[in-house]
C-alpha cells in the first residue's frame, strides 16, 4: 500500500535546494540523482493515489515531458563521458 507524506516531499525539496552549495564531484552528483529518484517515487505515489482531471492531466503531461527530456539529456551526457 502506498501512502502520501507531504512533509516528506517538502523535506526532499528542501534537500534538493541545498545542493546548490555542493561542489560538483562524483559523490555529490550521485547524491543529487538519488534524491531525484526518491522524489520521482514520491511523485508516482501521489499520482497513483489521486483522480486527475483532463486539464490537470495536460499540465502534468507537459511537466513529465520536460522531465523525460532532461533525463535523456543526462543519459546522453553520461554515455559521452564514459
Amino acid at each position: 500500500m502506498t501512502t502520501s507524506e507531504p512533509t516528506k516531499s517538502a523535506q526532499i525539496a528542501s534537500t534538493r535546494a541545498a545542493f546548490a552549495d555542493y561542489q560538483l564531484d562524483m559523490p555529490s552528483i550521485a547524491k543529487q540523482i538519488r534524491v531525484c529518484r526518491s522524489t520521482l517515487g514520491a511523485v508516482l505515489d501521489e499520482l497513483e493515489g489521486r483522480e486527475i482531471g483532463a486539464e490537470s492531466c495536460e499540465l502534468l503531461g507537459d511537466c513529465s515531458s520536460s522531465v523525460v527530456a532532461e533525463i535523456e539529456r543526462l543519459w546522453d551526457c553520461i554515455k559521452r563521458v564514459q
